[in-house]
């Protein structure tokens, strides 16, 4: 489970890095916070099915 907590916050930083770079507008960010969103609760959904 390692590899997906590094895979985690290297897709954050990653993301934080393209948001601060592309802030011309709020559909900038919010484009890359969905994507983001949806990745956590996708790996927390894999979390609780892999604990199951």
């Amino acid at each position: 489970m390692d590899s997906f907590m590094v895979h985690g916050s290297h897709l954050e930083g990653t993301l934080r890095c393209s948001a601060s770079s592309n802030f011309e507008g709020k559909q900038t960010v919010a484009v890359p916070l969905l994507i983001y969103i949806f990745t956590q609760v996708r790996v927390f959904v894999l979390f609780l099915s892999f604990c199951d």
